[in-house]
């Protein structure tokens, strides 16, 4: 992410980690005309691709279903007691299903 901002003429840069004391917010009041309202000059944020993805992301997991927190409990519990079967050709056909869905230079013959 990249923001771009200059600050306003006539103001000092803050160390960092450090808040104004009186005086400077006293004299930076004062450098303004009191007729004239202050105006900041406008700021840009520039998303990389990696932040949009990110983005994107988000969006699809909070459109999500919620988790089953049955379901959830009963693979846990089956897992621990090692009773829980993977269906290895299954998965693999799903895994292929989807690739299959996702590129759309293939057919599904």
């Amino acid at each position: 992410m990249k923001v771009n901002q200059q600050p306003p003429p006539g103001t000092a840069p803050l160390e960092a980690g450090r808040a104004p004391d009186r005086a400077e917010v006293q004299g930076t009041r004062a450098a303004a005309p009191a007729a004239e309202p202050t105006r900041l000059p406008a700021s840009s944020v520039e998303l990389s691709e990696d932040a949009q993805l990110m983005r994107r992301a988000a969006e699809i997991a909070r459109a999500a279903p919620d988790l089953r927190p049955d379901r959830v409990a009963d693979l846990k519990k089956r897992i621990h007691e090692g009773t829980y079967q993977v269906d290895s050709a299954a998965v693999a056909d799903r895994l292929v299903d989807e690739h299959l869905a996702l590129d759309p230079n293939r057919s599904n013959s």
